[in-house]
């Protein structure tokens, strides 16, 4: 791995141009090649592939013809024909983890507090 960061992470080279990043690999459009192109870096190295055939030109397409899924399920393209093809990464992803949390209000929010005598049966036991 090339150049380590303060966090441990690896500076990974990888190919400039219009890109989305996934979970483990970027995908980017080759406008002059008309190529959809998949660099997977999980392992510490970048691996490029081309997975499809998108129109040449300058026009950027991400997430008109071409997305990725940013948590680590396949690339998707649209083809001339119009056909929607899935390509999996083939990187390894990370483990699951939680992005968001809302507990609601606990007691100190909403003023309501244990009531200690009354027994604790269903429904009861708040005040």
């Amino acid at each position: 791995m090339r150049g380590a960061t303060p966090h441990g992470a690896a500076n990974i080279p990888v190919p400039s141009g219009e890109a989305l990043l996934g979970d483990g690999y970027l995908v980017r459009h080759d406008t002059s090649a008309g190529a959809l192109l998949l660099t997977a870096f999980a392992d510490g190295t970048a691996a490029t592939r081309k997975i499809g055939d998108l129109a040449a030109g300058d026009a950027d397409l991400r997430g008109v013809t071409w997305t990725v899924d940013k948590f680590g399920g396949p690339a998707a393209y649209v083809d001339a024909a119009g056909r929607i093809h899935l390509v999996p990464s083939g990187a390894a992803t990370q483990p699951l983890g939680a992005i968001e949390s809302d507990a609601g209000p606990g007691p100190a929010a909403t003023g309501l507090r244990p009531d200690a005598g009354s027994g604790g049966g269903a429904g009861q036991g708040w005040a």
